[in-house]
């Protein structure tokens, strides 16, 4: 392994709080790149040498996320903190020439649950708001590809520091929920009283992200976190019945992928 990404999941799972299945003893870590340095002799997608990276859900190929797939790395799957992983031929994807090591590391959860929480159904479009809760990892994606996509994003935040900070990296408007703790009014209030067109919600409370989209006809699934005396912990997502465009997002297998 050549770069590792630590996000709140893997703080999770190493304090013994995650909410799902964990084996113990374990290998931690489920987002990491590296060079491929042998591969069984039936293996043909990847040679010695390729660049590639973890996936996090190595059984799930394609299509509806089901029970059958949930293994994850980091969990019941040894992960990727470490020298060498040893990983199963659906396990990794190429790393295109223009990502380094550490880039391609940070992509496997939180940039993949981005994309398919801003994908799923009608995309960011210019014309278009996005909502996304606080300045996480996943949250800090869904901005910047929203802003690709050329729509406005506004951005829930606990400080001013973080608040310039999300400025910069082109959020249109932020609001600071410690100032604001109804930000669902703030949010209504900058879109002119009609709600935004999509939620990305991984801080919660869901209540305010129902309050702050517009009418529309379906909503998806949330990942919402739910205080905690230890912290926040996720929830998983479900489906729900509600005049909301989809609200936060789920990571989604990616199409073919390569092998090790």
């Amino acid at each position: 392994m050549r770069a590792n990404s630590l996000g709140f999941r893997d703080l999770l799972v190493l304090a013994g709080d995650y909410p799902l299945p964990t084996r113990p003893g374990v290998v931690p870590g489920c987002e990491g790149a590296g060079e491929v340095v042998a591969v069984g002799q039936d293996v043909t997608r990847v040679k010695p040498g390729d660049r590639v990276a973890a996936t996090v859900f190595p059984r799930w190929l394609d299509g509806p996320f089901r029970r059958e797939d949930a293994a994850q790395l980091g969990t019941m799957i040894d992960g990727v903190l470490t020298e060498y992983a040893l990983l199963s031929e659906d396990g990794v994807v190429r790393v295109p020439d223009h990502l380094s090591f550490e880039e391609a590391a940070a992509l496997p959860l939180a940039a993949v649950t981005a994309w398919n929480a801003l994908t799923t159904g009608e995309a960011p479009h210019p014309g278009s708001t996005v909502l996304t809760l606080s300045s996480g990892a996943v949250s800090l994606f869904v901005l910047r590809f929203a802003k690709l996509s050329g729509a406005r994003v506004i951005v829930t935040t606990s400080s001013a520091a973080k608040a310039e900070r999300l400025r910069a990296l082109g959020a249109d408007e932020v609001i600071d929920y410690r100032e604001h703790p109804d930000w669902s009014s703030e949010v209504r209030a900058l879109t002119g009283g009609v709600g935004v067109d999509r939620v990305v919600d991984t801080a919660g409370p869901l209540h305010q992200s129902l309050r702050s989209v517009a009418p529309a006809v379906r909503w998806r699934s949330s990942a919402t976190g739910c205080p905690e005396p230890r912290g926040p912990r996720p929830s998983i997502p479900r489906p729900c019945s509600w005049p909301a465009r989809c609200c936060a997002g789920w990571p989604r297998a990616a199409g073919p992928t390569s092998s090790r």
